[in-house]
């Protein structure tokens, strides 16, 4: 099987990354109306970074500890 980033599978990748896209599309697409299609995609970029990092620290703090 092919192997994405940081040597995990492809299909972890999109179970890791994939509700975060979806949320953050649907962000950009409900409210996110700038006029211009640069813009509007950077936007959708920080968005969709700022979820990642939040889940990322939601999942540490709901991490077991040893």
């Amino acid at each position: 099987m092919r192997e994405a980033a940081v040597g995990t599978k492809v299909y972890d990748q999109a179970l890791i990354y994939g509700p975060s896209l979806v949320l953050s599309i649907f962000v950009a697409e409900t409210f996110y109306k700038f006029g211009s299609f640069s813009l509007e995609f950077v936007a959708w970029a920080a968005t969709f970074g700022v979820l990642i990092v939040a889940q990322r620290g939601v999942l540490a703090l709901l991490r077991p500890r040893d």
